[in-house]
């Protein structure tokens, strides 16, 4: 990182004086961060800021102790905190954070807490932050009330709820699209504008959008399956030219509602996937019976139809590959971590939720080419996720820094892009450590909004 950051513990004062408006911080640390100790000084804790008077005292080097008064002001009683410093000398403002607050739609149980598909997640994320310094908590939108939360904490080996400082960043994990589009959530984005609090990972994006963010990109067109939103004439013109087409739900996850059809013999079979069992094809005489029947499925959400591409398979089962994109501490694009996905033997699609499993890229692209070309192959994988992650994010609005991109590899040995997910699962990642790159990853980003986007003018 190019911003020097010091670790600091913020710890209570152990006195009963009055020192409500004093920070007591030793010379050395003083000197180190180039405090003016003579003036007034601001600090920032997540999101809120309070002045204190600065005092030189005796106390552990790298310690910096506030009244009790001051951190129930910051909801910070349950001090000590491992935190990061930063000064900022235009501003004469010390900034300590980071502040995480990752926002979801948690369930609660004889209080305790489910965070659903990312709990074990929200544990890594929590040990991230811990190695470095920092404060994280998971929230949802009802815990945020009078520009005041609340949330879960990790402490003691368990998830605690309590009051908490107001976030420096929110990493938005919200599963619901309509919770997204509530109201509710409208006016918290609204606030959080206000109070000046970034959220990334801003919204779940449909696949007809990321479609029409990629295909003006004329370098791009050529990894990009023929698409178009499906309706009567479209999918007939599709299946005219190609036999076999998917239909996707533009606001589809996890292989849900997909259908395949194909023509054989002057006959259109269809294929759900979420039947999850063979003997589920259906057929029919001709394109009209066939419209009349998808046509249930358009009155409840638009679908795209693509092009069904020759996908190079694994035994007979469908192959894909799940590139995870994260942002950097500069605000680059990398590619975290890269798995293979195997459908299940009853399903043509490769979503882990519909039963498919993980693999390890290599060896698998080695079963098709000698080892030296599989790692090329890899690598222009990473390569062709990292320029469609630059893309969407370049062309949305709002912040995003995290994509999970799905690649397919034809026969021909041509790339392919399958989708393109903003909240991808937490599930599609070799857990070979006690906290995965892709947490990691997060927390390093969140570093950066809450110290770099802090600085402006500091440089």
């Amino acid at each position: 990182m190019s911003v020097s950051l010091t670790p600091i513990t913020i710890a209570a004062l152990k006195t009963f004086q009055n020192d409500h408006k004093y920070m007591h911080i030793s010379q050395s640390l003083a000197k180190h961060l180039k405090i003016n100790t003579d003036l007034p000084l601001n600090i920032k804790i997540g999101s809120t800021v309070l002045p204190v008077h600065v005092r030189i005292e005796a106390i552990e080097t790298n310690h910096i102790h506030f009244s009790s008064h001051i951190l129930q002001e910051w909801k910070m009683d349950s001090a000590p905190f491992q935190l990061l410093a930063r000064f900022l000398r235009n501003q004469n403002t010390l900034v300590l954070g980071p502040v995480i607050g990752i926002l979801t739609d948690y369930k609660e149980k004889n209080g305790e807490a489910n965070f659903r598909s990312i709990h074990s997640f929200c544990l890594e994320l929590h040990q991230a932050a811990a190695d470095i310094g920092g404060i994280l908590y998971v929230f949802k939108l009802q815990d945020f009330v009078n520009g005041e939360v609340s949330g879960y904490i990790f402490k003691d080996d368990q998830w605690i709820k309590t009051s908490l400082p107001l976030p420096g960043v929110i990493y938005n994990r919200l599963h619901s699209r309509k919770l997204e589009g509530s109201h509710h959530f409208q006016t918290f984005r609204e606030t959080i504008n206000e109070l000046n609090i970034p959220l990334f990972n801003d919204r779940f994006l449909a696949k007809d959008d990321v479609h029409e963010l990629l295909y003006p990109e004329e370098h791009m067109q050529a990894y990009i399956p023929e698409s178009a939103v499906a309706d009567k004439q479209t999918i007939k013109h599709f299946l005219d030219l190609y036999t076999c087409i998917y239909l996707k739900p533009v606001t589809g996850s996890q292989g849900r509602s997909i259908l395949r059809v194909h023509y054989s013999d002057g006959v259109i079979y269809s294929e759900a996937s979420t039947a999850g069992k063979r003997g589920t094809v259906r057929a029919f005489k001709d394109y009209e019976h066939f419209s009349r029947f998808f046509s249930h499925y358009l009155t409840k959400q638009s679908y795209l139809v693509q092009r069904a591409l020759s996908l190079k398979t694994f035994e007979n089962r469908q192959l894909d590959f799940r590139i995870l994109c994260h942002k950097n501490y500069q605000n680059i694009w990398k590619a975290t971590s890269a798995v293979a996905r195997i459908s299940a033997e009853d399903q043509f699609v490769s979503n882990l939720a519909r039963g498919g499993e993980m693999v390890k890229p290599l060896k698998i692209l080695s079963i098709f080419t000698e080892h030296k070309q599989a790692v090329q192959q890899l690598s222009l994988m990473k390569e062709l996720a990292v320029e469609v992650s630059s893309i969407i994010d370049q062309k949305s609005e709002g912040l995003f820094a995290e994509l999970g991109i799905d690649i397919g590899l034809d026969e021909e040995g041509k790339l392919w892009i399958i989708e393109a997910n903003v909240k991808p699962s937490k599930n599609t990642e070799e857990q070979t450590s006690k906290v995965r790159p892709s947490a990691r990853a997060v927390i390093e980003y969140c570093l950066s909004m809450a110290f770099r986007q802090t600085a402006k003018g500091e440089e």
